[in-house]
């Protein structure tokens, strides 16, 4: 378009609207401008589109995925790795399965905190009981649950605990019923003929495990 009919046309629009009406749409513009500039930025960051960011590995998480997966079966398991939290228990033994110990079975001191332990899955002692599982007492009056394991699990045991003793290992034992940690333990010697005794246990604890391994 040539500047002569950019002038003309000009001219045609302030005959028809005056000087009024020019400042009228300049003041739309205007506002125009300044509505636009005062709306938010919308970028792939924004919060509503893309939800908080991601937790990294955590205790909780690591806890919720552990309760994801199946029960452990009742046994016998190595223990690698004990830390406050399950981020530090996965860091310090990778590809273990984290267990919470809340020593729900058994007395504790009221200042011994809950822990978390890295277990061995790949290779345990499951309790292939030659009879039912046994209510007693202990030497000091308390609760105490016996179990006999049949022969080729004895057997099992044996080589078990041979294999993880404290003094060449550094590694501890954890038993394991009904999907949850019941004690854990330093293996000083060989536990040989398949007898187990879980002691310190609570009575209504006792009972609750014998009803586990009696089924």
């Amino acid at each position: 378009m040539s500047l002569t009919r950019t002038n003309k046309t000009w001219n045609q629009w302030f005959s028809a609207y005056g000087l009024g009406g020019f400042f009228s749409i300049a003041g739309l513009l205007l506002l125009c401008a300044l509505g636009c500039a005062s709306q938010p930025a919308v970028t792939s960051s924004s919060t509503d589109l893309t939800g908080p960011e991601p937790h990294s590995h955590s205790a909780l998480s690591s806890q919720s995925a552990t309760d994801a997966l199946p029960p452990l079966e009742n046994g016998i398991y190595a223990v690698w790795a004990i830390a406050a939290t399950a981020e530090e228990a996965a860091m310090a033994a990778p590809g273990k399965r984290i267990l919470l110990d809340d020593y729900r079975f058994i007395e504790r001191d009221e200042d011994e905190p809950v822990r978390y332990l890295a277990v061995a899955t790949d290779e345990f002692v499951p309790f292939a009981l030659q009879a039912g599982p046994e209510l007693g007492t202990g030497p000091r009056g308390r609760p105490m649950l016996g179990l006999v394991l049949d022969p080729e699990h004895a057997a099992l045991l044996e080589r078990f605990t041979r294999a993880h003793l404290w003094e060449e290992t550094g590694r501890k034992i954890v038993i394991i019923i009904g999907g949850h940690v019941v004690t854990v333990h330093k293996i000083r010697e060989p536990i040989t003929e398949g007898r187990i005794q879980i002691t310190r246990c609570t009575d209504k604890a006792c009972q609750i495990l014998f009803s586990k391994l009696a089924k």
